[in-house]
């Protein structure tokens, strides 16, 4: 019986050792530039609509499509860009920017929720509908980038993803 015993609490003590909770709500951060390839700030968009699609755990991962009020943010270079939260994973953000009358959609695909940031930058606002998936937990068609922030008096690494924006495609005409 204690030898049962023994091995019950080893393997629960080992198992504990790999398992971890879930961090959600990092965020994906977005700034385009114009013609010039200067950043274009939110603040000129002559609209902007922001919609995700996710699982929400807190409802037996009933999946959702929403619509959500992206945050003006500055980034690290003091670049003003859109942000919104990726909750515990999105299986989709859609981005529709009117800019100049011209309008441009952006689908980035299936961004977890625990891996760190995302940001997309440099990219030319064009018309037009583009995508890019980032691959879930297995993420693809990122760069790692260092990310050092300062929280209160002391510095916090996080982790931070640069999208490859040679893997955006056009999927669908201006």
């Amino acid at each position: 019986m204690n030898r049962t015993f023994a091995i019950a609490i080893l393997v629960l003590t080992l198992t504990a050792q790999f398992a971890h909770a879930q961090r959600c709500g990092d965020k994906l951060w977005l700034s385009l530039d114009d013609p010039n390839s200067r950043p274009i700030p939110p603040s000129a968009y002559k609209a902007v609509k922001v919609t995700i699609d996710y699982n929400d755990p807190t409802e037996d991962s009933k999946r959702k499509i929403q619509e959500v009020s992206p945050e003006q943010i500055h980034l690290s270079d003091k670049t003003e860009a859109l942000s919104i939260r990726t909750l515990c994973g999105l299986s989709e953000a859609r981005f529709e920017l009117s800019f100049d009358n011209e309008q441009m959609v952006i689908l980035i695909q299936h961004i977890p929720g625990d891996a760190g940031n995302f940001v997309l930058r440099n990219f030319p606002f064009q018309p037009g509908t583009f995508q890019i998936d980032l691959g879930n937990r297995s993420l693809q068609n990122v760069d790692l980038v260092h990310n050092t922030i300062l929280d209160g008096s002391r510095i916090v690494e996080e982790r931070l993803w640069s999208l490859q924006n040679s893997k955006i495609q056009r999927i669908a005409p201006r």
